[in-house]
């Protein structure tokens, strides 16, 4: 009788939490008068564990799709794997120096000495 209930029960109020229901909707309640406190405690804790589960789970195939760990945080800095796009190209434009005119062109815009 209790598993029956508790294959109901379950699902019913992780659909609820996920929803941001605390507490559950009519289905839980009505549920709820059907069952003694203790029981309804065991359920509601199986229900918020498959929750973080399956929050943690969607959480790791997130992370399977971004960039690998050794391109984040200060090390990869360190190699220059965690730089932007746009902040390789201006950092590769500095490394280029002047466009064209190399030298004597850079010295031209600083003016006379």
């Amino acid at each position: 009788m209790v598993a029956a209930h508790s294959r109901e029960y379950v699902p019913a109020y992780v659909r609820c939490l996920q929803a941001g229901k605390q507490g559950g909707d009519a289905a839980i309640r009505k549920l709820d008068d059907q069952l003694d406190e203790s029981v309804i405690l065991l359920f509601r804790r199986m229900a918020h564990a498959k929750y973080r589960a399956d929050k943690k789970k969607s959480a790791a195939s997130e992370a399977a799709g971004r960039p690998q760990a050794a391109q984040q945080g200060w090390l990869g800095w360190l190699r220059g794997g965690a730089q932007r796009p746009a902040q390789a190209a201006a950092a590769a434009a500095a490394a280029a120096g002047p466009a064209e005119g190399g030298v004597a062109e850079a010295d031209a815009e600083l003016g006379p000495e």
